[in-house]
């Protein structure tokens, strides 16, 4: 395995230096960013250093330092991720996709368009099976929401015009937002055309799944 080290650090670790711009300063108020995490960890588990610096410039302005140990489960973990991983590239093999929002980004990379055919799997049995389960899995969720939909109009009709209600497992809001103002961009259009003209841009179709059940 390889890493980029920005500096080893006497007394056994590494430092790794960081800047962050103040949008991003709400990632750091629990310590370092998870992505952060393992790359020090990968660091670690290459060096076979203890400890690692993290080094991060806020906004220009404020400077902070947060120290992370070695811990040899997660780098354990990181390692065979990344030995998968590297399986995939030697082998050109995709991997399997796995109901993560990085799988959806995924596909949505590898299949961009489509052709104006239907693809027939009415007599293939594993395909089949597994839409049915889609279709269940379905009903589960919609089920579900339907009940926590409910639960939530009740816990609010108890709330009334109190602004929340504590309960021995915790507490609900249900606070009123301040005003806001926002820009009728369709008005605007109607009556000046020639002013929005210039800022009209064309956005990219992206695909759409839809599930319909029965013929």
């Amino acid at each position: 395995m390889l890493a980029n080290l920005d500096r080893i650090v006497e007394g056994g670790g590494v430092l790794e230096i960081k800047t962050a711009g103040l949008r991003s300063q709400g990632q750091w108020e629990d310590g370092v960013p998870l992505a952060y995490q393992i790359q020090v960890l990968h660091q670690l588990a290459v060096t076979g250093k203890a400890w690692a610096d993290v080094a991060v410039l806020i906004g220009g302005q404020e400077f902070r330092i947060y120290q992370i140990e070695r811990d040899e489960e997660r780098i354990a973990q990181f390692v065979a991720m990344e030995k998968t991983f590297w399986d995939h590239v030697e082998k050109e093999t995709a991997p399997e996709v796995d109901g993560s929002e990085s799988s959806n980004r995924a596909l949505a990379l590898l299949y961009p368009r489509t052709a104006a055919v239907m693809v027939d799997y009415t007599e293939r049995k594993e395909m089949n099976l597994l839409f049915k389960t889609l279709l269940e899995a379905r009903q589960r969720t919609k089920a579900a929401e339907n009940n926590e939909a409910l639960l939530e109009q009740r816990v609010k009709e108890a709330i009334g015009f109190a602004e929340g209600a504590i309960f021995s497992q915790g507490k609900a809001m249900w606070k009123l937002s301040k005003p806001s103002r926002s820009l009728d961009t369709k008005k605007l259009t109607q009556e000046h055309p020639e002013l929005t003209a210039p800022y009209w841009g064309e956005k990219p179709g992206s695909r759409c799944f839809t599930v319909m059940e029965g013929d």
